[in-house]
């Protein structure tokens, strides 16, 4: 069952026949006492039984990480006698390694950038005062099949900027780098020339695949069309929020158009 996937076990079980009614709890008070007046003839008490205990032989963060691991909407699905695989989720390696030991400084993460796309690339254009003086071996990028990594060193400081899930797969062995003035571009190869990428990272086409879960199988089967815009409109960047209102406006106007055409 679900909870057995943690690693939990059932510690007892508890039967009563009809009518039979359960015996009221003594206080502690009380059996001290009863065991005070006959210790003289009773046996010992004996000793708890340890093999009972729920969790057995694992300590609280080993539950919690196996809680992490785990993926609930595929347990539920699975013992509802669904496919699990049919919830969408990240491939393991989707989230690249890039077998840095260093740990990278919050206070030093390079937070500008933009970037644009073409057929063949992807470009990431990140401003950096005066990094075409710095010495070549001081401004590394590293690149993974669905990841990058700036390593800008400068004043005994580790500067970064770190993309560990690309929304697509790149070519690592033709994704370049050209340091400018005040500037570092780094050219992401596109492994499927003329794909189309939705954004840098994979979070908006993952998004997608669990919102069409959520329809298909999930809290958002059978909703409306504008419960389906609400909850878009939750998700959703200022940007897009302003075609949204117009759209939910749109369809609440049809909506009380058809009501009075009832009447």
């Amino acid at each position: 069952g679900f909870f057995s996937r943690l690693g939990w076990t059932a510690c007892h079980r508890v039967y009563s026949r009809p009518g039979e009614e359960r015996p009221q709890k003594k206080s502690r008070t009380d059996a001290r006492q009863e065991v005070g007046a006959s210790s003289s003839s009773s046996q010992p008490l004996p000793a708890a039984d340890t093999a009972k205990t729920v969790r057995v032989c694992k300590d609280v963060g080993q539950y919690y990480g196996e809680w992490d691991q785990l993926n609930v909407e595929k347990a539920l699905l699975e013992e509802e006698g669904g496919d699990p695989s049919l919830v969408p989720e990240r491939a393991s390696g989707d989230i690249q390694d890039f077998g840095i030991r260093e740990v990278l400084d919050v206070t030093y993460k390079i937070t500008r950038f933009s970037w644009d796309q073409s057929d063949k690339f992807v470009s990431l254009y990140l401003p950096f005062d005066g990094v075409g003086a710095l010495p070549a071996e001081d401004v590394q990028v590293i690149f993974r099949p669905v990841g990058v990594l700036l390593l800008i060193r400068s004043g005994g400081k580790q500067h970064w900027y770190k993309v560990p899930n690309l929304c697509k797969a790149i070519d690592t062995n033709t994704s370049v780098k050209k340091v400018k003035a005040d500037q570092v571009v780094i050219k992401l190869r596109k492994e499927t020339a003329g794909e189309q990428w939705s954004d840098l990272t994979d979070e908006k086409d993952l998004y997608q695949k669990r919102r069409q879960f959520r329809i298909q199988h999930g809290d958002l089967k059978g909703a409306t069309t504008e419960e389906l815009l609400a909850d878009m409109y939750k998700h959703a960047t200022d940007e897009e929020r302003v075609g949204l209102r117009d759209a939910m406006k749109v369809n609440r106007e049809k909506r009380e158009a058809d009501a009075r055409a009832a009447k």
